[in-house]
């Protein structure tokens, strides 16, 4: 009876072998050539900045967080649509400061759409 059959020949390969290259890692470069490769790879992945989080700063334009709507923004928000329509949703946000076409989307559809 065959235990094992193919599985059991592979665990008992160095991994290297099973691969096919030497265990210095293959190929003819060495030392500070394959360092200098290793070093570009590593620079594509991670910038060196770390603690940025990807969340914008306050600094860069747009708050942080959340906030909410404000009587001013929501009566600007109703104008532009009146004007230009409740499709065009690009062109409403020009008249609403700091505010996406997304969001003014959202909250015309969720809470102020008649």
């Amino acid at each position: 009876r065959r235990r094992g059959g193919l599985a059991r020949a592979a665990r008992e390969r160095p991994r290297s072998a099973a691969r096919g290259r030497s265990r210095s890692g293959g190929g003819d470069r060495s030392g500070p050539e394959r360092a200098g490769a290793w070093a570009r790879r590593a620079g594509r992945r991670h910038s060196g900045r770390r603690g940025t989080g990807g969340m914008k700063s306050p600094q860069q334009g747009k708050p942080a967080g959340p906030r909410h709507w404000t009587t001013e923004e929501d009566a600007l928000l109703r104008e532009a649509v009146k004007r230009h329509g409740p499709g065009n949703w690009r062109t409403v946000a020009t008249f609403v400061p700091s505010r996406s076409r997304t969001q003014c989307l959202q909250r015309w559809n969720k809470v102020l759409k008649p």
